[in-house]
């Protein structure tokens, strides 16, 4: 297993586990999340306290939606989910799904951290090693939807390098972000 000063990084793609090392201010790993960890889930949607404020406050439906959620024409061999642990604490969340729209673009259906947990670089270098790992499993490009009144993800994104390209035609609340990896 990969490491980075005792700290890993595992993600479950298609049934095959994806090592990648991440470097934080403090250990964290992230890894599968697993149909017993919904609670978990769902708690940390509870202390999402920007998306209440946004009108998007998530719920114990968001967290078994989060297990289950495909878009139309994908399978669950398609879907990465994923947990940012510290510790045994659950802080933040990644879903994704590889080859959506498009082959080679992989579409982030969340990407959410504990509000107190998104200082230091740990948002990025989570985000980072994930895209590294994507890269290895054929992406060429992430893709994001998000709400215009997401000012935190909206800058969050940019300072990320995605670049806004418009409204969304499946869901026109949200703006397009895109980001192509380097390979």
């Amino acid at each position: 297993m990969a490491t980075a000063g005792g700290r890993f990084v595992a993600c479950c793609v298609t049934g095959t586990v994806l090592e990648f090392a991440i470097t934080t201010p403090d250990s964290l790993a992230v890894r599968p999340l697993v149909p017993q960890d919904g609670p978990l889930l769902e708690r940390l949607f509870e202390r999402l306290t920007d998306e209440r404020e946004l009108g998007g406050a998530r719920g114990p439906a968001d967290a078994v939606s989060a297990y289950i959620a495909l878009p139309e024409g994908k399978g669950y061999e398609d879907k990465v989910l994923l947990g940012v642990w510290r510790g045994d604490v659950l802080i933040g969340a990644i879903d994704c799904i590889r080859d959506h729209p498009r082959t080679g673009t992989w579409t982030f259906g969340m990407f959410a951290l504990d509000p107190r947990y998104r200082l230091g670089g740990r948002g990025l270098a989570v985000l980072r090693g994930f895209e590294r790992a994507a890269a290895a499993r054929g992406a060429v490009e992430m893709r994001a939807g998000i709400r215009p009144e997401n000012v935190g993800g909206t800058r969050f994104a940019e300072m990320a390098g995605y670049r806004g390209e418009g409204r969304s035609r499946a869901d026109p609340d949200l703006v397009v972000y895109r980001h192509e990896l380097d390979r």
